[in-house]
């Protein structure tokens, strides 16, 4: 079998995955891939938010995203309150 044959080339009408966010910005700023991931998964929230229409009096986009949830989909153990960590574990170790 040619490697051609073995490859599933994204074609014109190929239908992508879902994905989140992440602007391209934060590349190169030091954040770790965890900062990156997490902001890119409250960003993806946040548009949501914004379909929703979820917004207080002055217009401001808000998300509802229990810790508990978040952690469990990004397969992070986060704190109880972010303001209790100024770390987070990813699979057990602990991220600067």
């Amino acid at each position: 079998m040619s490697f051609e044959k073995r490859i599933n080339y994204i074609k014109k009408n190929t239908k992508l995955p879902s994905y989140v966010p992440l602007p391209s910005s934060m590349i190169g700023t030091g954040l770790s891939s965890s900062a990156m991931i997490l902001y890119a998964e409250l960003l993806n929230r946040a548009s949501l938010s914004q379909k929703n229409d979820m917004t207080d009096e002055f217009g401001n986009v808000y998300v509802i995203y229990p810790i508990d949830q978040l952690s469990k989909r990004l397969n992070l153990l986060l704190f109880s309150t972010l303001n209790d960590a100024p770390f987070f574990t990813l699979n057990g170790a602990v991220s600067a």
